[in-house]
């Protein structure tokens, strides 16, 4: 609770109850989203899906071939979940990464069914390097 917070109170008693409710309310969110956000990051690959789920029920869920994801955007986590365990952990994850640097991962003509994290370069669409220099000088024109 800050100063500037006390002042604003007055001498109502029902100013400072509500005032202190409050103060009480957002240190215990504060303090869960900690306790949550921690057991998050204590998972490892191979913990059951079962487990990853109670810890906090997933904010986003997208299936995917192999399994589905799991979305903590609010903890900036993910993970990929393929029979029943966690496969690959994505931290800070793809939809923080994605709101933050949209660029990041968009190139045109990518192949998205082979982009994993073992073969992700054989997804990218090759581009011969003297076409690249055209493109970079018909841009700079």
């Amino acid at each position: 609770m800050e100063y500037g917070s006390l002042v604003d109170i007055g001498t109502n008693p029902l100013g400072i109850i509500r005032k202190l409710n409050n103060a009480r309310d957002t240190f215990a969110e504060r303090e869960l989203f900690e306790k949550n956000r921690q057991r998050l990051q204590d998972v490892t690959t191979g913990t059951n899906e079962t487990k990853v789920a109670e810890i906090i029920k997933p904010e986003d869920v997208s299936f995917v071939a192999g399994g589905l994801v799991m979305a903590y955007p609010r903890f900036s986590i993910e993970y990929f979940v393929g029979g029943g365990q966690v496969k690959l952990i994505q931290q800070p994850s793809f939809y923080f990464l994605s709101h933050k640097q949209a660029a990041l991962f968009y190139v045109p003509n990518t192949n998205w069914e082979q982009y994993t994290p073992v073969s992700w370069r054989k997804a990218l669409p090759e581009v011969p390097v003297a076409s690249q220099k055209k493109e970079t000088e018909a841009a700079a024109r």
